[in-house]
């Protein structure tokens, strides 16, 4: 939670992930990098509203990305906040589910042919 850093155990699938979009076949493919988070509002310093967070949470995987190689005209992010949860965050009667909320906390990866 409240972070935008790129967990290192992510790490071998990025590199997964680039190694396929190297490939010649992908070579005219866009990529998409979505960052999410979950429902807490986020006021820090360094990312005053969720919309701040998980722009900084695609901007970090763009910027990994990139390091292993992929060009940076090829991908854009898009920033999210809490607006597209995979599953709720919180219970009718506003009770938070923890587990779920971890799992809203994410990047999603979209490929497109341009």
């Amino acid at each position: 939670p409240g972070s935008a850093d790129v967990r290192p155990e992510m790490m071998p699938l990025l590199k997964e992930i680039t190694g396929t979009l190297k490939l010649e076949r992908f070579a005219n493919y866009q990529i998409e990098i979505q960052g999410h988070t979950d429902d807490t509002p986020v006021k820090t310093p360094q990312y005053p509203s969720n919309w701040d967070l998980s722009a900084a949470r695609a901007l970090s995987t763009l910027k990994a990305l990139n390091e292993q190689g992929i060009a940076t005209n090829r991908m854009k992010i898009a920033a999210l906040a809490d607006n597209a949860p995979r599953v709720p965050n919180r219970s009718d009667t506003g009770k938070a589910y923890p587990e779920n909320q971890a799992i809203n906390r994410r990047v999603e990866i979209h490929i497109y042919p341009r």
